[in-house]
């Protein structure tokens, strides 16, 4: 940076930084080793596999408040880091590596799940949860698009929420009977009901029912690892049923049967929840629901936030023609381009199964040697199908779709056209 611009002003400003860093100055070598000197920082901090191992024991030893603090608020450092500062200030390095990092959170995700599933200790079960949820985090953020992105930042929000809220009712148990052993918890259920309640539903919150917000994000997360790879996609899938099995197995052995030994022996001092104790739980199931049924309120506040992490990846290019609109763009890697400039041709305007049609050509003059003179892509609306070939890549789209991927020839040219043509909004 110092030698590009002669001097180091503006080196700690993170947007020069991050315009410096889209003009592909930050790329090779150092790009790679730079990003993975700050994706190793974050890593441990979100955590990932195989940086995990200290967090279960931290959860342990933590007293109630700290669990809750490092749950809710602490992880979710090291997620913003890797959107804010990794994926940005190195976007090339980061996409060369994210099929490492995307196998690394889908075992991630596999092994938090099955080490939850043989837990004996409350507590660890909890904590083995927040590897496998957070490894949908980074599964979201290293498939580098905008339904897993923001299925990313829901998730490190819901997950704040509602295993903050578990380790609160852990918290509340242990205070009472002072062991976190499920072995010994059966019965709970008939001697404190409302406990029972409360544990139930952020249990089901955690294993992703749909209508809380555990739901939205993994699902957000899932569609968008879909349009990366679908085997990816099914693997995490297959983990949303672990997740239901390791939470409902372990509600059963808490909560359900006859009230075992142990907990008869606590007499008085087995009470249900207080009042205190459950108005601490109502704001977090509150926003649990309202999240789940109106994610929106949610998306509608991180969608220029997740415009802006993937600018590098696939910024969006309104093209105008005589002051109207004609197409919107969504190129990724647009550093590849290198473009010149940017011609917009109107083509003829017909019918086609009784639908309305316009065509047209946009050209991608560039000064890249390996796209010769142009990349061209030809859009019309109507019938749906696709042709590929070199240098050009014409497809059509349907007027009631928003986008459609246009396969591409050359490896590093991969994107969305978005059909907003007149007449069709």
């Amino acid at each position: 940076y110092q030698v590009a611009n002669g001097g180091w002003a503006g080196a700690f400003d993170f947007e020069n930084l991050a315009r410096f860093a889209a003009a592909g100055n930050f790329a090779g070598t150092f790009g790679i080793l730079a990003f993975l000197a700050f994706f190793l920082a974050f890593a441990i901090k979100v955590p990932m596999f195989p940086f995990h191992t200290w967090l279960p024991d931290a959860h342990v030893e933590a007293p109630t408040a700290g669990s809750v603090i490092l749950a809710a608020i602490l992880l979710k450092l090291g997620g913003y880091g890797l959107i804010r500062f990794a994926i940005q200030l190195f976007p090339e390095a980061a996409h060369q590596l994210a099929p490492l990092i995307i196998a690394l959170s889908l075992i991630g995700i596999v092994y938090g799940a099955i080490v939850a599933l043989i837990q004996p200790d409350l507590k660890k079960l909890v904590a083995y949860s927040s590897v496998s949820h957070m490894a949908f985090v980074t599964l979201g953020i290293f498939v580098f698009n905008e339904q897993g992105l923001q299925g990313a930042i829901l998730q490190m929000v819901n997950h704040g929420l509602i295993t903050g809220a578990l380790f609160l009712l852990v918290g509340v148990i242990y205070e009472r009977t002072h062991d976190r052993t499920i072995a010994k918890m059966g019965g709970l259920a008939s001697v404190t009901p409302v406990y029972a309640a409360a544990f139930g539903f952020f249990a089901f919150a955690s294993a992703g029912l749909p209508g809380l917000s555990g739901f939205v994000g993994e699902f957000l997360v899932l569609v968008g690892t879909f349009a990366y790879s679908p085997l990816a996609a099914g693997i995490a899938a297959v983990v949303m049923v672990l997740g239901a099995a390791y939470l409902l197995w372990m509600f059963q052995r808490l909560f359900t049967g006859e009230v075992s030994e142990f907990l008869r022996g606590l007499g008085d001092h087995l009470s249900d929840l207080r009042p205190v104790e459950a108005l601490t739980l109502v704001p977090l199931a509150t926003l649990v629901l309202i999240f789940g049924l109106f994610p929106g309120l949610l998306l509608d506040l991180v969608n220029g936030s997740v415009a802006d992490a993937l600018r590098g990846f696939g910024g969006a290019t309104a093209i105008h023609l005589n002051g109207d609109p004609l197409f919107s763009t969504r190129l990724f890697e647009t550093e590849f381009f290198d473009l010149e400039r940017i011609e917009v041709l109107r083509g003829p305007q017909g019918t086609l199964y009784g639908k309305n049609t316009t065509g047209g050509a946009i050209n991608f003059i560039t000064n890249k040697p390996e796209f010769k003179t142009s990349a061209s892509i030809k859009v019309g609306v109507g019938d749906y199908g696709r042709q590929e070939a070199e240098g050009t890549y014409n497809t059509v789209l349907i007027p009631d779709k928003l986008a459609m991927r246009v396969a591409a020839t050359y490896t590093k040219v991969n994107g969305f056209i978005h059909n907003v043509l007149p007449g069709h909004p």
